[in-house]
């Protein structure tokens, strides 16, 4: 049977799996989705828990569409403009790194300063980018897709991305309608635990990059 379907082999398959968590907790880690249902909740929380989940249903429509996009094309659209994928990767764990030292030293204000937005205009920012499909998510998506080599891999990545919008779906649903049960504790120590652990995923972008760059000039 191996020889005849190779692709079905238990090697071949444990190393797509793997390659399918691999990318599902960097997108993870990139996403947060977790702290930012939090966020989320914060910058909403002068709807009720009904529009509150219209305006989540609606951003991660887009968000989804965001990240499938970058899946898709995100490394070709930077060949065409002529970044290589080393320098994205420090870029992107630049980006990464801000956004983690944002989540371990947030502003608690900030949430008061966008209640004065409008309900349609916040499906598109800062719900759907940056919360839902910010820079970290999008950069992890196309590092992802660099790394992607068989065909497997590549629906593996695009299962990935569907599996980060279903844990959104799932910690948004919570927070719209059982936020009342979620101490405030609980919620700090969730946002500094994942803002620790996406510094130190954007700490290995940024070594990774430089570590690939100075192999390819040598």
């Amino acid at each position: 049977m191996e020889e005849k379907w190779p692709f079905l082999s238990k090697t071949l398959m444990s190393d797509d799996v793997r390659f399918l968590w691999t990318v599902y907790f960097q997108i993870f880690a990139a996403a947060a989705p977790i702290p930012n249902a939090f966020l989320f909740l914060g910058i909403t929380s002068a709807y009720t828990p009904q529009e509150r989940w219209q305006i989540a249903c609606k951003g991660m429509l887009l968000a989804t569409g965001i990240l499938l996009c970058a899946a898709l094309f995100g490394a070709s659209i930077l060949q065409i403009i002529g970044v290589g994928m080393h320098a994205f990767r420090i870029a992107g764990g630049i980006i990464i790194s801000w956004i983690a030292w944002s989540l371990l030293y947030a502003d608690e204000n900030q949430s008061e300063k966008r209640k004065t937005l409008s309900h349609h205009g916040m499906v598109v920012t800062p719900v759907a980018f940056p919360i839902l499909a910010g820079p970290g998510a999008i950069s992890s998506t196309i590092i992802g897709q660099s790394e992607a080599v068989t065909f497997s891999q590549k629906i593996a990545l695009y299962v990935a991305v569907l599996g980060i919008m279903v844990t959104f779906y799932l910690s948004l649903f919570i927070v719209c309608f059982f936020s009342k049960w979620l101490k405030p504790s609980l919620v700090q120590i969730c946002i500094k635990l994942f803002g620790v652990m996406l510094l130190a995923l954007g700490v290995q972008f940024i070594l990774t990059g430089i570590f690939g760059f100075s192999r390819s000039m040598a």
